[in-house]
């Protein structure tokens, strides 16, 4: 290679492409003809503007490889050493970086190019500020859901399991600071099993996104259910209440639709939680009536305020994944009947509230709604995760009459990787996360997903995935179960799932969605 020339890599083929997240390397051999002994004071690699830095690397060419060290090489006349650049692209189109040798006569720099595979550009509609990673080497963390301050001071919470007892799971809630630093961490473990159960009912992850809410002062509340028994069979609803400046335990409460729990048909569980004025509403499943629950609690001191269930559809065991609350109204969304529904509850702050309305949804077996926000004007936004053999990333709007103004599904490959779970609406724009699986990324496990839509049409703003490999030391799930914002700042929690293949690298980048939003059609 000439003073100032260019290779290609590989095979100096400028045609050839690298996949994403793969290696390629191309011995090159830097070999003295000067005719005396000649000195190499460095080798380095300059990346080009826009690479990454884990793209362009210099190592040697042992069995196992390590960072290229040549400095203070002397070369005999005609001798040689043989170095690697190694090419691991993480981006699509051209990459590239300046290689540089300083010796004993000058400098020698030449450019070495590479084309990264597929179509998949790094996100554009924002910046990535932090990225950090919590968990531990003996226990899986399954995320649960997030919330902030307008700080950017965040809480979320997991399933932590083989902590305590080695055995049954506990729940982690945890608080980090704007700039991702762990401020505390804190585990709920009761006498036996502890858990926000996760609303697709697979332990796919935690709780629901809706499963945690902050209020106005900072105090936030926390749903699940805890076991008194190691039967595992009985279940008390837990709610708690925390203090976001350390994790200190305000109070915690549980109940039961018949004041004890003793036989499985006195137990119930609570999925989502909503704050508001001072009131505290829990739903979730009253187990023994197989009915959606509604509990308000006082948030100074988790006294029950009022208590009521409703049965959508009887003989099924329907429940509530996530309850909103706009005054003295109360939307709740979940799974009856083996599919999903959505109900309006009027005088929810009072003693006996009513159900306004109730309907199927039309997702089909499997199907729920897991999360939802309100609008200024009363609109629902639901998340609408579809079941089956096939699933859909999907979501709707709906009038505060019922009245499904838009539905929308982002497209992607048929699997079982298309998974929603949270979704936020803010200053017009509707935000949702999840889990996608695309052609020619990571339909497999699949990756993290992104959306965000206009609240009015639900026509696309942007969307975006994560993505970090298929390789044996790449491929692993991620999906979005958290979301929140202060000021321009989005805040999200995720979660990471390697299985037993992937023990090394948990994370990637974000890139602009490949896919596009779609009319969904429901019964």
């Amino acid at each position: 290679i000439s003073n100032g020339g260019t290779y290609c890599t590989p095979m100096n083929t400028c045609s050839n492409t690298v996949p994403l997240f793969a290696e390629q390397r191309t011995m090159m051999t830097l070999r003295n003809t000067s005719g005396g002994d000649l000195t190499i004071h460095s080798v380095t690699a300059q990346h080009h503007a826009g690479n990454e830095l884990e793209e362009w690397t210099l190592i040697d060419t042992e069995l196992v490889p390590s960072s290229l060290d040549v400095d203070g090489t002397v070369l005999a006349d005609d001798e040689s050493v043989d170095f690697y650049p190694r090419f691991y692209p993480v981006e699509s189109g051209e990459r590239g970086c300046t290689i540089t040798i300083e010796h004993d006569e000058g400098t020698f720099s030449f450019d070495v190019t590479g084309l990264g595979a597929y179509d998949a550009y790094f996100f554009s509609e924002g910046d990535t500020s932090m990225h950090k990673l919590l968990g531990g080497t003996d226990s899986d963390e399954l995320a649960g859901g997030m919330v902030a301050d307008s700080a950017g001071n965040v809480v979320f919470t997991a399933n932590v399991s083989e902590v305590i007892d080695n055995f049954t799971p506990d729940i982690l809630v945890a608080g980090a600071d704007a700039s991702g630093s762990l401020s505390w961490a804190k585990i709920w473990n009761g006498s036996y099993r502890d858990t926000s159960t996760d609303p697709g009912q697979n332990s796919e992850s935690g709780g629901g996104a809706d499963s945690i809410a902050m209020d106005d002062d900072g105090y936030v509340y926390v749903v699940g259910g805890t076991s008194p028994t190691n039967a595992n069979s009985t279940f008390w609803s837990l709610i708690i209440k925390i203090d976001s400046a350390d994790g200190s335990l305000v109070w915690e409460k549980v109940w039961s639709p018949r004041g004890q729990v003793s036989i499985a048909s006195d137990s119930s569980q609570f999925y989502g939680v909503d704050v508001v004025d001072g009131r505290v509403y829990a739903t979730g499943t009253a187990i023994g009536e197989a009915e959606v629950s509604l509990v308000v609690f006082d948030a100074d001191d988790g006294s029950v305020l009022s208590q009521s269930t409703f049965d959508p559809n009887p003989t099924y065991n329907d429940r509530g994944y996530t309850v909103r609350v706009d005054g003295n109204t109360a939307f709740i969304g979940g799974n009856g009947a083996g599919g999903a529904f959505l109900a309006k509850l009027n005088g929810a702050g009072g003693a006996n509230p009513a159900v306004a309305w109730c309907k199927d949804v039309g997702l089909g077996t499997g199907g729920n709604i897991n999360s939802m926000d309100l609008d200024a004007d009363g609109n629902v936004y639901a998340a609408m995760d579809v079941r089956g053999a096939s699933t859909v990333f999907s979501l709707a709007r709906f009038s505060p009459g019922g009245t499904m103004s838009w539905s929308r599904a982002y497209s992607a490959s048929e699997n079982d990787n298309n998974n929603i779970h949270v979704v936020r609406e803010i200053d017009g724009v509707v935000y949702a996360g999840g889990r996608i699986g695309l052609d020619w990324y990571d339909a497999q496990m699949g990756d993290g997903m992104i959306l965000a839509l206009d609240a009015n049409t639900g026509n696309e703003t942007w969307s975006g995935f994560y993505f970090n490999g298929t390789g044996p030391a790449e491929i692993s799930e991620h999906r979005v179960k958290g979301m929140a914002f202060s000021g321009s700042t989005m805040h999200l929690l995720a979660q990471v799932y390697t299985g037993t293949g992937n023990g090394e690298r948990y994370w990637g980048y974000w890139y602009d969605g490949t896919g596009e939003t779609v009319d969904l059609t429901v019964d």
